[in-house]
């Protein structure tokens, strides 16, 4: 961590902003990863503010997600204002970030306790991941809806979806081999 602080500091001159850029998001995923949350926020706002539409729309929208993780600890409902500005740029509802940003809002309703949105959210995101070949995504989606349904005390729907979401990781293992 500290390392990566030192190589902004070293980069700060306008030529090397790309290069600053990459730094400060590797240093923001090492942050998320040893769960310095207030770091990784920090570095992440830096890079919002120095990248002044510089970056390239999908690392944009991968950011924004990184940020959505962040947040979705402390302040879901803050992590869904970045979500939601982050679908706004996508274009195209059936490409993988469009599916990973229905997945991060699935997981924002599951930590907001909103089983009913959780479902709802994650079988949208479902059907969109099933348009996509090979989406590993799918899965997840049916994991989280059978999250929802078992904490909401439907478990008969809770182990369909389980079985659901174990089939489809038993399908890519398979496609895999």
């Amino acid at each position: 961590r500290e390392i990566y602080q030192e190589l902004t500091t070293l980069l700060e001159t306008d030529d090397l902003l790309p290069s600053r850029l990459k730094v400060l998001e590797r240093l923001a995923r090492v942050q998320v990863a040893l769960r310095d949350q207030d770091g990784a926020l920090e570095a992440l706002k830096r890079i919002n503010l120095e990248e002044a539409g510089t970056l390239d729309p999908s690392v944009r929208t991968n950011l924004r997600l990184l940020e959505a993780r962040v947040l979705r600890v402390t302040a879901p409902s803050r992590a869904l204002k970045v979500l939601a500005k982050a679908q706004k740029a996508i274009t195209d509802e059936q490409c993988v970030e469009s599916i990973r940003i229905h997945l991060e809002v699935t997981r924002c309703r599951l930590q907001k306790q909103d089983w009913k949105r959780t479902i709802n959210y994650g079988l949208k995101g479902a059907e969109l991941a099933k348009k996509v070949p090979d989406c590993v995504e799918l899965g997840m989606f049916y994991q989280l809806v059978a999250q929802a349904f078992y904490r909401k005390g439907d478990y008969s729907h809770a182990l369909d979806n389980f079985q659901r979401g174990l089939t489809v990781a038993e399908n890519l293992q398979s496609h895999s081999l």
